[in-house]
């Protein structure tokens, strides 16, 4: 099954609130993890989910900070990873979906709700400090790996399935977008 490219964040979460088999959708966002991936949940798939073989590894990959050699990086990191995963465990349904509101408003609508607020909203102030002075840095922090980098093709690909989409939503009488379905946060 193609894994489905997205541009807004609210056509993500009416998909998952009308799934019928939550643990189906969940695999659909595996997809192909050998590739372009910085995250592997594959060991929480149906499949492998100590299911078949019940001392399965439940290791979750987060690759971010791969390729630096910053030990100050690697160390907030870290630390941003455990919390990430912390309070996607532990978060109550109003709490994430105020989150997902944000990030509707942030992409959809110009507010501003970037990660840096995301990291002070999970009390990572420190981290949200140390981001904000990285980005503020530019080039001089960051490298771009061209490893995993789409080809031309893969661009294309992607271009055509954005375009479609696009086109079916404005067939199917959706609303045309989030802003019509919810207030700007105050």
């Amino acid at each position: 099954m193609e894994r489905p490219t997205r541009r807004d964040v609210m056509s993500g979460v009416r998909e998952f609130l009308s799934a019928d088999l939550l643990g189906g959708l969940i695999g659909r966002l595996y997809g192909d993890v050998y590739k372009h991936t910085a995250y592997n949940f594959m060991n929480y798939s149906l499949e492998n989910y100590r299911t078949l073989v019940p001392e399965e590894s439940t290791t979750i990959e987060l690759r971010e900070a791969g390729g630096t050699l910053d030990p100050a990086w690697i160390c907030v990191w870290a630390k941003i990873a455990c919390r990430l995963l912390e309070w996607s465990r532990d978060a109550c349904d109003a709490d994430f979906f105020r989150v997902v509101r944000l990030l509707a408003w942030a992409q959809e609508e110009g507010g501003h709700y970037d990660i840096v607020d995301f990291l002070v909203d999970l009390n990572l102030l420190a981290e949200a400090r140390y981001c904000e002075e990285r980005l503020e840095r530019g080039a001089e922090a960051w490298f771009e790996c061209l490893l995993f980098a789409p080809t031309s093709e893969e661009r294309a690909e992607n271009k055509r399935r954005e375009e479609e989409e696009q086109t079916h939503l404005r067939q199917d009488g959706s609303p045309g977008s989030a802003s019509s379905m919810y207030a700007s946060p105050a």
